[in-house]
């Protein structure tokens, strides 16, 4: 059995600078790196490099930046055959300065992308997991059929055979308040209400 990560997944790239620069200041980086982002996407990348059995859920585009992010899952064994393809191209993606002056960071994020549906996780045969964690994102309505189907397939199971339900919140989504108290496992609050 494995653990199942719904969310979002992005491309990252990371410059390592002194200083943040100044408005119109153009300047060099120390360093660049690109790797995978989104919240659910790097849990997954990081269980799978703790040898976990896992496997992201969550939309993804076709190009060069969704093979990168799925070739780095592919290195740690992170499973992704359920994802839904759509059509845009972009895949989400963040340009990150980390200024080492005063150890921020700052993201500048674009996403023009669908959030995974109800639709698309009805389609998963949920006696393949033993967790299943969910970033909670804005699309509440999606999100509340999802957990409860999740709820309603454990309610027939022996205990041992019931999938833990746990779920994210980064930030702070009124509408996701009501859900504090449905998963098993609720992970960092940072603010909420």
């Amino acid at each position: 059995m494995s653990i199942l990560v719904i969310g979002m997944v992005c491309y990252d790239v990371v410059n390592t600078c002194k200083r943040f620069p100044h408005e119109d200041e153009e300047m060099r980086c120390l360093s660049q790196r690109e790797q995978q982002g989104g919240n659910a996407a790097n849990s997954s990348y990081v269980l799978g490099l703790l040898s976990a059995r896992c496997e992201f859920l969550g939309t993804v585009g076709k190009g060069l930046r969704t093979d990168f992010v799925l070739k780095r899952f592919d290195k740690v064994g992170v499973a992704h055959h359920h994802c839904v393809i759509t059509d845009k191209r972009v895949l989400p993606n963040s340009s990150i300065t980390l200024s080492l002056a005063t150890g921020s960071r700052t993201t500048v994020h674009f996403r023009d992308f669908p959030e995974l549906t109800f639709d698309d996780f009805k389609e998963i045969d949920l006696s393949a997991y033993k967790w299943i964690h969910f970033e909670g994102r804005e699309s509440e309505a999606d999100l509340d059929k999802m957990i409860h189907r999740v709820i309603q397939y454990n309610v027939d199971q022996a205990e041992d055979k019931r999938i833990t339900i746990s779920m994210e919140f980064e930030k702070c989504h009124r509408g996701l308040v009501p859900y504090l108290a449905l998963p098993d496992v609720v992970s960092y609050v940072i603010c909420c209400m």
